[in-house]
Order: C-alpha cells, then structure tokens, then sequence
C-alpha cells in the first residue's frame, strides 16, 4: 500500500532528475546509462516494496502517458466498456493526484529553458532550476484552488506539442527509414531504401504557425476547463473571480512561451 498523501511526488524527483541529467549529459554515454541503471533499480524497489501500484506514483513515463491520456476522445465508462467521450470530460471528473501540479511544472518549465537556450539566453543548472521554480511559483499561485488542477492538462499538452513539434517529425522519419530495415540487413520493408529525412520538415512560416496554433489552442482549452470546473463550485458571480489567478498564469505561461519561441531577447 502507497503511503497517504504520496502522490506523483516520486515521480516529480524523477522528472528534476532527468531534466538535469539531459542538461548535463551533452554527449556523455556514461552518465545517460548510470541514470538508466539507477532509474531501473529504483523502479524495481518501488515494485518490490509496493507492487504495481508503485508505477502509477513513481515511473514517470506511466504517470506522464496517463496524465496526457486523459485527453483521449475513448475512455472506459464505469462498467469498463471502451466508449468514445469528449475529450476534455475525464479532466471534470476525475481529481489529480497530490504533486500533480509540481510535476506540470517541472515539465512546462523545462521546456521553456530549453526554449530560452535556442532563443541565446543563458543556460546551465542554475538557468534550468530558475525557470522550474519560475514556473512552479505561477503554476502554483494559479491553481491555489486544488480543483482547478486538472485544466493544467491541456496546457501541458499544447506546451509540448508546440515545443515538440518540429523534432518530432523529423524522429518519425527517422523511425520509418528504420523501421523498412530494422537489422541493417539492406532489407526494404516499407519501400523507403534511399530516402532521404526532411530537415525541417514543414516550410518555416507554416511550421512557426502550426506551433502557435498548438501553444494557444491548449491554452485557450485549459481555461476551458477551468471555466467548466469553476461552475460546479461557484455561481456566476463568484467563478470569474475565482477563476482569475488562474488564468493570469495560464496567460503568464504562455506569453513566455510565444516571446521565447517566436520573438526572443533583442
């Protein structure tokens, strides 16, 4: 049994971790394994000491993958059945678990240091620490009302695939030209010999767009969210000020995102 109260907080640890190890590790083999090994071993006491359950508290890909998975249009209605749903309805139904908020945090704010290094600000430990507390500080302050928790989801995904987007389609490129030869054998399973990876892949201007559209648009859907939750808890009068440090740092979180990716220091 977890203990009460733990939460994601291991798997906040484990987010710090290994955001400090890929700052740290450049091209270094040896520290990216040694964190594999330790993250391996910890997971396997986490298992030993508490079964399965651990993984939902403590490997950060499950709780990640979850978390985002709540946005899926199929879920599972109360008697298990696979059914299609509203997107958003699972972030109005189910709580999040303590340390949710922190983990939103550490995520948002490492990509945001990794969009202020491409952008020429400094970078570094202290730079990476400074733009997680940055953003834990706002997140925190926006979500004092635990329940406004869930609507963070949204703006996490859109912070991801906007920051991710381009590196993601060149990867499945690469994942495709692999795939067609897995063993390096000269085989063509998909019919992609010779094909050469797009770098980038979309032409700027559309790529710049299609990033901005996926940054406001999981914005604009956690304020959604936060007006949805709000409802059930306050009437008309009261929400829009309930709602109000929420949005300001939703707002806040995204102003930094679109100045660092599309404007940067003078």
């Amino acid at each position: 049994m977890l203990p009460a109260g733990l939460g994601v907080w291991p798997t906040v640890v484990a987010a710090v971790v290994f955001s400090g190890v890929e700052q740290l590790s450049g091209q270094s083999a040896p520290l990216v394994l040694a964190f594999l090994a330790a993250y391996a071993l910890a997971q396997l006491a986490g298992i030993a000491v508490y079964g399965s359950s651990w993984l939902g508290a403590g490997d950060l890909f499950e709780v990640y993958s979850t978390a985002l998975g709540q946005l899926a249009p199929i879920g599972r209605d109360d008697r298990g059945h696979v059914r299609w749903r509203h997107p958003l309805l699972a972030l109005t139904t189910e709580p999040v678990p303590p340390g949710f908020v922190a983990l939103v945090a550490v995520l948002v704010g490492t990509g945001l240091y990794d969009g202020a290094v491409l952008a020429g600000l400094p970078g570094g430990m202290l730079a990476l620490a400074a733009w997680m507390v940055a953003t834990t500080a706002v997140l925190v302050a926006g979500t004092r009302q635990a329940w406004l928790a869930p609507a963070l989801l949204p703006l996490l995904a859109g912070q991801l695939a906007g920051h991710y987007l381009g590196p993601l389609l060149v990867d499945t490129q690469v994942a495709a030209v692999l795939a067609s030869d897995p063993f390096g054998r000269g085989w063509d399973l998909l019919g992609l010999s010779g094909a050469e990876i797009v770098d980038p892949p979309l032409p700027g201007t559309l790529a710049l767009w299609l990033q901005l559209a996926l940054l406001v648009g999981g914005h604009v859907l956690a304020i959604l969210v936060a007006q949805r939750l709000t409802a059930g808890c306050h009437d008309a009068r009261t929400a829009g000020a309930v709602q109000f440090p929420f949005r300001l740092a939703v707002l806040t979180v995204l102003l930094a995102a679109v100045w660092l990716r599309f404007v940067g220091p003078a």
